[in-house]
């Protein structure tokens, strides 16, 4: 699975990948996480490093099941960021992520996002930090092409885990 879509983001000039959103009902969160039982989470995955999953407190412990590098949010406590923006609820979610992002350096080139959210809020939420990182292109895959391919293509470990399930 990681060599494929390795493979495939290179192909495209693809920097990252960040899947937002709960693993219930999310296709892209369930077949990079495995399964695992988050109900908010972003994820990034880069070509070449390990995956970076930002979660809830509560659930470090099944985060920890995807074996990627794991960052709580409480780490970037909303109430600074809220502080910080004047209570402009807007400008903390962006400012949150503008320091997420920088932190796990991620802060110029293409950005597929994937995911299940509420779209209002994180579409303006997206936009502003578009507006903070110029050089990042916050994009999607229209034709799903990265992760359509590289679910079509099975590794040995992905059939064993499907006879399993079967």
């Amino acid at each position: 699975m990681k060599k494929d879509i390795d493979r495939l983001m290179r192909k495209n000039n693809v920097t990252a990948l960040w899947i937002s959103g709960a693993a219930n009902h999310n296709s892209a969160m369930v077949y990079l996480t495995g399964g695992v039982h988050v109900t908010g989470a972003d994820l990034f995955y880069r070509p070449g490093k390990k995956p970076v999953l930002f979660h809830g407190p509560m659930e470090r412990d099944e985060a920890a099941k995807t074996g990627y590098r794991l960052i709580s949010y409480a780490d970037y406590p909303y109430k600074d960021y809220l502080k910080q923006a004047s209570n402009d609820m807007l400008e903390a979610q962006a400012l949150r992520y503008r320091q997420i992002l920088s932190d796990i350096g991620l802060t110029s080139g293409k950005v597929y996002l994937y995911g299940m959210r509420e779209i209002g809020g994180f579409f303006a939420t997206l936009k502003r930090l578009q507006e903070l990182f110029p050089d990042l292109e916050l994009t999607g895959d229209l034709t799903g092409a990265i992760l359509l391919e590289a679910r079509a293509t099975k590794s040995a470990e992905e059939i064993e885990r499907i006879r399993e399930m079967g």
